[in-house]
């Protein structure tokens, strides 16, 4: 296991400060571990049974904020965090520790992380947003998927949802460069 430059109680810190502004601000934020790097992602809750997927510009907004208040360096969530909650699924602890409504952790949910970031797209704020990166992570990072396929994730975890044309024009680029099969 890799050993950490933040102590993991002042990680636990910063995770529970950054779940408590997520919840002042009216959002869920999940941080995901997929393919060795932590995203996060954003929706806005408002009192619905079902939170709206939200650009990441918000969630980068209050990381940045937890990450200037205790001190913490910058890469603490993609390099720090990425590797606290690995240890917290090997250990079996990453379910109790995930439990709180503002924020929430997963390990290994691509497909989900990716309808998720597709459905966004369109709204992106360049200067804010990375969510076209990470969108681009993970399409990298599933092996021998095809276009088809990643219609087929978007459909299943967005069924009210169409692929808006920014995304379709992300997957054909990653198609036709030969990253992705036709």
């Amino acid at each position: 296991m890799k050993s950490f430059t933040t102590n993991p109680k002042h990680l636990r810190r910063a995770l529970i400060e950054l779940g408590a502004r997520a919840s002042r601000n009216d959002l869920h934020l999940e941080l995901a571990v997929c393919h060795g790097r932590c995203l996060a992602c954003t929706a806005r809750s408002s009192g619905r049974p079902v939170p709206i997927a939200m650009p990441n510009g918000l969630a980068r907004t209050l990381i940045t904020e937890v990450t200037e208040s205790m001190r913490l360096p910058r890469s603490w969530v993609e390099e720090e965090v990425a590797e606290y909650l690995i240890q917290l699924a090997a250990s079996g602890k990453l379910v109790q520790e995930g439990r709180d409504t503002a924020l929430h952790f997963s390990i290994n949910e691509s497909a989900r992380v990716l309808a998720r970031k597709l459905s966004v797209l369109e709204v992106l704020d360049p200067k804010r947003d990375s969510d076209d990166d990470d969108a681009l992570h993970l399409l990298r990072g599933m092996r021998d998927v095809t276009e088809a396929q990643v219609e087929a994730i978007f459909t299943r975890y967005c069924p009210d949802s169409e692929l808006g044309p920014v995304a379709r024009e992300l997957i054909t680029r990653e198609t036709t460069s030969g990253r992705l099969r036709a």
